[in-house]
């Protein structure tokens, strides 16, 4: 009672604070085994405990510890709660285990728990900061690194078929969005005429967000269809392209020298064509040809007939020429002479239309044979290609 007079005289900051550990501390006690309860109450912690109960451990004093709430001066001291403790004499209250018994445990519980957690907390942390990187390694793809000549750009094409194959859509997925022009607007004109920028540019500003998914979808037919096998071929002038039709449309059409690309799709003898497409800032680039099938621009609405053009001036626009073959049964019959043929040049340098006009029967499927292969650099109108309607004379001649 002595003692409980002096604590009741203490400040009541000082008692709440004392009270809060008592509460503390009777749930310590709460939590002692069923063997610890039936012992005596003043007997000390140690003595109480039989032989065959193992010694609490400090996992199990932790668990059964709640929080204690100190003031924000105590919270501030680690050591509060220790020197508060060894000032106190609360083993001398029945039914209470002493402080010095249980703050050993209590701290040794609390640095248990630092070694416990704290490297699980370090690993969640670590792991929180490592993790994009992480992605980003298992997500990594090797560098676009393919040389500006055919056989980079069949490297590209063999990449990506083995990318699909392989189910590695990452991989696939970098060659293809590669493929997409940065700056349209920007590159086309500066390599291509005006006329060809007012048809290319809008249409693949249209088309660029699906190129790619585009793009996969011809892969993907071509490896299906069987045509496995893969080559390239390099175009830098008009006249390397004569044998292919839309390679040279678009060829003539170049501001600059720029070279174009054709990949071809292999099986066998037969091959499937994917043109065009360009070397732009350090990767190969899908172009849009240009559609001269309709006008466009302020006089769009107009139609424009072919433009008659005589065949000296027509002539001076050839680019690709093929000479007719010599029929074997004209040359057994030494027939000779010179084919005229009507005909009507198309926007985009090809022959549209030929039309017999005079000749020898066994010369003119000749003379149609070689003038149908024939290329011509565009007539410009205010800007805009246009046909030409023009007449074509074809010569036979015999060697003596």
């Amino acid at each position: 009672m002595p003692r409980a007079r002096t604590l009741a005289a203490r400040s009541s900051i000082r008692t709440q604070r004392r009270f809060g550990i008592l509460s503390f501390l009777r749930e310590c006690a709460a939590s002692r085994t069923a063997a610890d309860r039936t012992a005596p109450a003043h007997e000390t912690a140690r003595a109480r405990r039989p032989p065959s109960v193992a010694a609490p451990t400090a996992l199990e004093l932790s668990a059964n510890c709640r929080a204690i709430d100190l003031n924000p001066a105590e919270r501030r001291s680690p050591l509060a709660f220790a020197r508060f403790a060894a000032r106190s004499q609360f083993d001398r209250i029945p039914g209470v285990i002493s402080p010095r018994q249980v703050l050993p445990h209590c701290l040794a519980a609390a640095g248990l728990a630092l070694l416990v957690f704290a490297p699980a907390a370090g690993a969640r942390k670590s792991g929180r900061q490592s993790r994009p990187a992480t992605t980003r390694e298992a997500t990594a793809v090797p560098p676009l690194t393919f040389a500006d000549n055919a056989g980079g750009l069949k490297q590209l094409a063999t990449d990506i078929l083995k990318a699909q194959e392989k189910g590695d859509p990452a991989r696939a997925q970098q060659l293809l969005d590669s493929l997409v022009l940065p700056d349209i607007r920007a590159w086309y004109s500066e390599n291509f005429t005006d006329a060809a920028v007012r048809r290319a540019a809008p249409a693949y500003e249209a088309s660029r967000a699906r190129l790619p998914a585009q793009l996969a979808e011809v892969f993907l037919a071509a490896h299906q269809e069987g045509f496995l096998g893969v080559d390239a071929v390099r175009y830098d002038d008009e006249e390397s392209a004569c044998s292919s039709p839309p390679v040279f449309s678009a060829m003539i059409f170049r501001r600059t020298r720029v070279p174009l690309y054709e990949l071809h799709f292999t099986h066998g003898n037969q091959f499937k064509r994917l043109f065009a497409f360009a070397y732009v800032d350090g990767a190969f680039r899908l172009l849009v040809l240009p559609d001269f099938s309709a006008p466009v621009g302020p006089g769009s609405g107009k139609s424009v007939g072919p433009v008659h053009q005589g065949g000296a001036v027509a002539s001076a626009r050839l680019v690709c020429k093929v000479n007719p073959y010599y029929p074997q049964e004209a040359r057994r019959r030494h027939v000779s002479g010179t084919v005229r043929l009507h005909t009507v040049i198309g926007k985009d340098g090809g022959v549209k239309q030929l039309e017999l006009l005079s000749g020898h029967d066994l010369l003119a499927a000749a003379a149609k044979a070689a003038v149908s292969q024939w290329r011509y650099r565009p007539t410009l109108l205010e800007g805009e290609p246009v046909e030409v309607d023009t007449i074509i004379d074809v010569i036979f001649s015999l060697s003596p």
